[in-house]
């Protein structure tokens, strides 16, 4: 049996709170704590502070049918294209 600080796994616990686990729970708990600390540096090694995932709100609905979809990388496209259309008229 381990003891382990709760404090060290769970940012709700303010207080130092120490339970006795089983040595294999202690084992899961450091490896996900390590695995953590893993990802965080790989993020900020290779500049990925951000998720590509997020929605900016920049969004183009087509409607057909009376079926709405938005397809992200037509929007994408627009977006380019809206720009380098802007570019040719100004240059």
């Amino acid at each position: 049996m381990k003891t382990i600080n709760l404090r060290d796994f769970y940012y709700w616990y303010i207080q130092d709170e120490f339970i006795e686990v089983t040595d294999e729970v202690a084992a899961e708990l450091y490896k996900g704590k390590r695995c953590d600390k893993s990802h965080e540096r790989q993020m900020y090694r290779y500049k990925a502070q951000y998720s590509l995932d997020v929605k900016n709100g920049c969004t183009i609905s087509f409607t057909s049918a009376n079926k709405t979809t938005t397809d992200p990388m037509t929007t994408i496209k627009e977006i380019l294209l809206s720009a380098y259309r802007t570019k040719q008229v100004k240059g």
